[in-house]
């Protein structure tokens, strides 16, 4: 069995849905710690809860991704769903959140996995 210095980015479809399941059993605090940390830059703590983070982050951003490949992906989701937010709140009065939500939770989890990332992968548990 090789032995690796440090976390990997998960490869294939199967690792990448099990690391995203394993950040979603993480704890609410757990995950609060995670980013107070990463703010800090420093990795949490618990090898365990960082290794998880890091391999959830690079599944919300890929390795080797550049700012055009953003732009060009997330950017024009965003304009769209601006203008469905307001055409839908022209339609039928008011506001739809749904969409605008949805971005705004995606550019969310972009931050917070671009910081965790910037900290580089944490040892091998």
């Amino acid at each position: 069995m090789l032995h690796v210095d440090a976390v990997q980015p998960p490869q294939n479809p199967r690792q990448i849905q099990i690391a995203r399941d394993a950040w979603r059993m993480l704890s609410r605090r757990d995950r609060r710690d995670v980013l107070r940390h990463a703010r800090d830059g420093e990795r949490h703590p618990n090898l365990r809860v960082a290794s998880t983070a890091y391999r959830w982050a690079s599944t919300v951003i890929p390795p080797g991704e550049t700012g055009a490949d953003r732009v060009r992906r997330y950017g024009t989701a965003g304009v769209l769903g601006i203008i469905f937010d307001l055409a839908v709140g022209a339609l039928f009065g008011g506001t739809s959140s749904a969409a605008g939500g949805a971005i705004g939770v995606v550019a969310a989890n972009r931050r917070m996995a671009r910081k965790i990332l910037d900290l580089g992968p944490p040892p091998a548990v």
